[in-house]
């Protein structure tokens, strides 16, 4: 990569970073009462005033308003990748099959609840042009059949077959498919990894996703426990065949005996040593914790513009992810305690500024 583009990532997503919205920000929005609020905050005074520009803020509907900002994560990720000649083509790409995976499991939710009422899960303007979903087929979507229409002549059709249910009775393997497309989606980005990237710039990127991918598995090891009663090896079919843990330490944890057993053994893991010390109410909320904490250090101080547009992406994520988080709170009332709980405390510790 030439200087001038290494110093237009590193300078571009550095000011975008600066955007972000603030301690007074997130206090403002907590202290909004409905949807409408919020949209018109943020339409008012952040950077999300972009995308919202053309809203009638007062009569848009939760769904549109979390499209809007979606619409931010694509567009400026999307720019800012244009000025990274090695990984750039291939960010844009992660974010949009990622995005895909997001609405096609989000379809899968209606179809095994019965809930078929429009998703408002909208694929962004800047990226309807890439995708080759069928849109308007998830709209009007009823049965698993229609899904693998809409998904026809694309490369989420061949593994989804593979989970066709039976019968129309059956309700849809959520767990598996969920596993199915995360593997597929970080299968080819390790790929891009080793054949684009070298050195310390393979060495900072292997390190962010081997961490987000640990914790992904430790969190799914203990959903599936809790949630499934899953048996150790229903578990470890489930797991992400990447990152940075071994496989006797997953498939010790998967045959814990209590959620707490598990805790202890990853805690004898580097990842787990500089994670669950972490104040946290579920091993979710850890992804998004360690990915924010270690991807505010990159994009300030690292010096590798993959590495800075890699870690900008997550930054901005993150952000929706609360947003979006407190936008649901919000809609059903709960108290402004409850909502500020939800979120990455981080954004009140005084040190997110």
């Amino acid at each position: 990569m030439g200087q001038t583009s290494s110093n237009a990532v590193l300078s571009k997503a550095r000011a975008l970073y600066g955007q972000r919205l603030r301690f007074e920000d997130w206090m403002a929005l907590l202290d909004c009462s409905s949807v409408n609020d919020i949209a018109a905050y943020l339409k008012a005074h952040t950077a999300y005033r972009s995308v919202l520009v053309s809203i009638d803020e007062f009569h848009i509907h939760r769904g549109q308003l979390e499209a809007c900002l979606r619409e931010r994560l694509f567009s400026e990720s999307t720019k800012l990748a244009r000025y990274d000649l090695n990984l750039g083509e291939h960010v844009s790409a992660y974010l949009l099959q990622k995005l895909e995976i997001q609405i096609i499991l989000r379809c899968i939710t209606r179809l095994n609840s019965g809930q078929m009422e429009d998703p408002f899960f909208l694929i962004p303007e800047s990226a309807a042009h890439q995708t080759e979903i069928d849109e308007k087929a998830l709209h009007t979507l009823s049965s698993y059949d229609q899904l693998l229409h809409a998904l026809s002549h694309t490369r989420y059709e061949k593994i989804l077959l593979a989970f066709a249910p039976k019968s129309t009775e059956e309700q849809v393997d959520y767990t598996g498919i969920e596993s199915a497309l995360w593997i597929d989606l970080f299968q080819r980005l390790y790929q891009v990894i080793y054949k684009e990237t070298k050195g310390q710039t393979r060495e900072e990127l292997l390190r962010i996703f081997d961490d987000y991918i640990d914790l992904n598995n430790y969190s799914r090891i203990i959903r599936l426990k809790r949630t499934y009663h899953a048996d150790p090896d229903q578990i470890k079919s489930l797991l992400l065949p990447f990152g940075s843990l071994k496989k006797e330490t997953l498939d010790r944890m998967a045959a814990a005996e209590s959620e707490k057993e598990a805790a202890e053994i990853m805690q004898t893991t580097r990842v787990g040593k500089r994670t669950l010390s972490t104040p946290h109410k579920d091993p979710d909320d850890l992804i998004f914790y360690i990915e924010y904490h270690d991807c505010r250090k990159k994009i300030r101080f690292s010096p590798n513009p993959s590495v800075v547009l890699f870690s900008y992406v997550f930054l901005l994520q993150s952000e929706l992810h609360d947003l979006t988080t407190l936008i649901e709170g919000v809609r059903y009332q709960l108290q402004k305690a409850e909502i500020q709980n939800l979120l990455n405390p981080e954004r009140f510790s005084g040190r997110s500024s």
